[in-house]
């Protein structure tokens, strides 16, 4: 009984710690300041070029 338990609490886990993870970088993201202001960065600069290309 207690290893099916644990097995579930592990596979629950699993699942739910990487997206809540995921929400949370979503969210800093949504309210990074430089976002905020629009300000090109390298990244966006480099996914310019490839999709220019």
């Amino acid at each position: 009984m207690f290893i099916t338990i644990a097995a579930a609490v592990v596979c629950v886990s699993a699942a739910v710690l990487p997206a809540a993870a995921e929400l949370r970088r979503m969210n800093d993201d949504r309210n990074n300041p430089t976002r905020l202001l629009q300000v090109p960065t390298r990244r966006s600069q480099v996914e310019q070029l490839r999709t220019h290309s």
